[in-house]
């Protein structure tokens, strides 16, 4: 999977699922992720319910 998708912007990543490079479940999965990898740092989320 590629990490940086969750750095895409939102007209970014529309165009990339419209264009089947991607399935959202991708881009979900990577934005997850790295909320699970910086949340302990940031304490920006009081709850994440995926």
């Amino acid at each position: 999977m590629d990490h940086d998708l969750c750095r895409l912007t939102a007209s970014e990543a529309a165009q990339r699922i419209a264009a089947r490079d991607i399935k959202a479940e991708e881009l979900v999965r990577s934005c997850l992720d790295r909320i699970e990898a910086r949340e302990a740092t940031v304490g920006a989320w009081e709850h994440v319910d995926p």
